[in-house]
């Protein structure tokens, strides 16, 4: 199965970003599967690490995607970032410039 963009897509993100104007999806698929697709058509940089919140045993889970792959684990799998952050109550990406990451969350994790 795949999930091929419109063909005017991208050519209408592009336009909205020369504008500035700020893109966002909101979609019911699975989270990495947006991410791909907001990669495809630039609504995301592709440079840029995309911080995504789960739920794992009822608590928060930040993970993280980058433009090499997913977690960086050639067998696919995904692993949670490291717990410091939930001790400490902040953000992953408090300590990162605000045009170097984005944030995806799902609806479990709303």
């Amino acid at each position: 199965m795949e999930n091929k963009l419109k063909d005017v897509t991208c050519d209408v993100i592009a336009t909205l970003n020369e504008c500035k104007v700020r893109t966002i999806m909101a979609t019911g698929d699975n989270t990495l599967t947006a991410i791909s697709v907001a990669r495809e058509c630039n609504i995301l940089n592709q440079d840029v690490d995309v911080f995504y919140g789960d739920v794992m045993n009822d608590s928060l889970v930040w993970k993280c995607s980058n433009s090499s792959g997913f977690d960086a684990f050639e067998d696919g799998t995904e692993s949670p970032l490291e717990p410091s952050t939930k001790a400490t109550n902040r953000a992953p990406w408090e300590d990162l410039e605000a045009n170097s990451y984005s944030v995806a969350l799902n609806g479990k994790a709303l």
